[in-house]
């Protein structure tokens, strides 16, 4: 009996105004050429009613059975192994770690012997609620994402019929409101007496550059130009240090974008704090010391994917908070400098378009919805504005 294994994919068509995506069939025939097949338009056909018509063929081309390799009866455990094995090479380390977490918690809440083929809509709920005891929302939100998005693909690979969270609703979270420091408060927080000159310099570009904080720590001295005033931002491989007999790994660092790849002109103030710290450093980054990268060795990934600002954040975020009481400046974000930054080079009249290749968005609508909001000053003018027209 001839078994033949049928894939389902999706298939652009470009028409004269838009493009269509439809569900397609391919497999081989019993001489090896490739066949293929247009069965739906998506959005028309669900990719379950997709799912069975592909089955039905490939029990059609088989002679009245499924192929072999298709596993009936697969366990969670099981399939996270199937998943990271397929998956390997086609997805970046940060993303397979996610994966990892979110098979693991499902292991742990529905447990590692569950067939996946017995998940349900209620497994589901259960495995969302469990996650919510003691985690923020934001964060069950992605590992819940994760975890469906791994559920489509055993539907994809045939292990199942359809997703069981195909009418899961995914958990609302509110978004966090953009905060931009103002001119005093910014002031506060720069007081070089106070904070010491590691401080003020990386305060000091964060406010007047706007990078974002994993770039900020990334930054090698040879990623700066002081004679020009510009820093670049680009991917780079791991670095390893030797220091007392020990070995260090300053883990790689891979850009969010293409876009995010980019030199950008920094303050005559920040080149002169740069100077000043660029006599006391002691490893090729401007603001990783060897205490610090010693400190954080224990967190590397085996793998050394992890990123600076996922090791150093608790230590920075500390720092910061500490800094904006003794100021009296309500707790915020290091990020919230970057959408300081951005915002004041836009009440500026800098066009959106230069403020998107500086803050390094590929689509120019995200520097315009989450960074550009209204300056205290900038809001007094438009309040003004509005009283004198009624």
């Amino acid at each position: 009996m001839n078994h033949c294994k049928v894939y389902l994919y999706r298939r652009t068509v470009k028409l004269k105004s838009k493009s269509v995506r439809y569900w397609c069939l391919k497999w081989h025939d019993s001489q090896g050429r490739q066949q293929t097949e247009q069965i739906g338009k998506c959005g028309v056909m669900t990719r379950a009613e997709a799912e069975s018509l592909r089955m039905e063929k490939e029990i059609a081309i088989g002679g009245g059975e499924i192929s072999r390799d298709k596993p009936k009866q697969i366990t969670i455990a099981e399939f996270a192994e199937i998943h990271a094995e397929r998956m390997a090479g086609r997805r970046g380390a940060a993303t397979m770690n996610s994966y990892r977490i979110a098979f693991d918690h499902a292991k742990a809440i529905l447990g590692e012997s569950t067939r996946i083929d017995k998940l349900d809509l209620g497994s589901v709920h259960r495995l969302e609620n469990e996650l919510l005891k003691g985690r923020k929302p934001s964060t069950v939100a992605q590992i819940m994402t994760t975890f469906i998005s791994t559920m489509k693909r055993a539907v994809t690979w045939g292990f199942l019929h359809q997703n069981p969270a195909q009418d899961y609703e995914a958990l609302r979270v509110e978004g966090r409101e953009t905060r931009v420091y103002t001119s005093a408060e910014v002031s506060a927080m720069l007081d070089k007496d106070k904070i010491g000159g590691w401080w003020f310099a990386f305060l000091r570009l964060l406010a007047d550059s706007g990078l974002r904080l994993n770039e900020a720590l990334n930054l090698r001295w040879s990623d700066v130009d002081l004679d020009e005033g510009t820093v670049s931002i680009r991917p780079r491989d791991a670095d390893t240090f030797s220091t007392d007999g020990k070995t260090l790994v300053m883990p790689r660092f891979s850009v969010k974008a293409k876009a995010s790849i980019r030199t950008i002109p920094i303050t005559p103030r920040a080149v002169v704090e740069l100077r000043r710290l660029e006599v006391q450093s002691d490893t090729p980054y401007l603001f990783v010391s060897l205490k610090e990268l010693t400190r954080a060795q224990s967190r590397i990934m085996p793998d050394g994917s992890m990123k600076p600002a996922r090791y150093l954040m608790d230590h920075l975020l500390e720092g910061l908070h500490q800094i904006q009481t003794r100021a009296g400046v309500a707790h915020g974000r290091l990020h919230d400098f970057r959408s300081t930054c951005l915002t004041r080079l836009a009440s500026a009249g800098i066009p959106m378009h230069e403020l998107q290749r500086l803050a390094g968005h590929s689509d120019i609508s995200t520097t315009a919805r989450h960074y550009l909001t209204l300056e205290e000053s900038s809001a007094d003018r438009v309040r003004a504005a509005l009283a004198s027209v009624a």
